[in-house]
């Protein structure tokens, strides 16, 4: 099932688009920081959306099927947010769709 992208998409996608061939730390933080909050937008508001698999190239991808795999989907870790860590991955699987998401010309 595909995702009809709102404005709110599509907004994500402009930033990232704006710094995604900038080099820099800053460039990188930014690039990395709209790709999560578009990840935790799609869970959110798009929850029909579909959970794209592991990014084998991804290191986050990485550590946290791990964590996932090690402690369960439904865990939690102490001190730290309310989200499980399935809800976590499934965010940060999600954030690498923000490339596929159309940006105004």
């Amino acid at each position: 099932m595909g995702i009809t992208y709102c404005t709110t998409c599509i907004g994500f996608a402009a930033s990232w688009d704006s710094v995604k061939d900038t080099a820099g730390a800053l460039a990188v933080v930014e690039r990395e920081s709209v790709q999560a909050l578009f990840g935790l937008h799609l869970a959110s508001a798009h929850v029909e959306a579909e959970t794209p698999p592991l990014a084998p190239d991804c290191p986050t991808c990485r550590q946290l099927s791990s964590y996932v795999a090690t402690h369960g989907e439904d865990s939690v870790e102490p001190g730290g947010c309310f989200e499980t860590t399935g809800q976590l991955l499934r965010q940060h699987l999600l954030g690498h769709l923000l490339p596929q998401v159309p940006t105004p010309a």
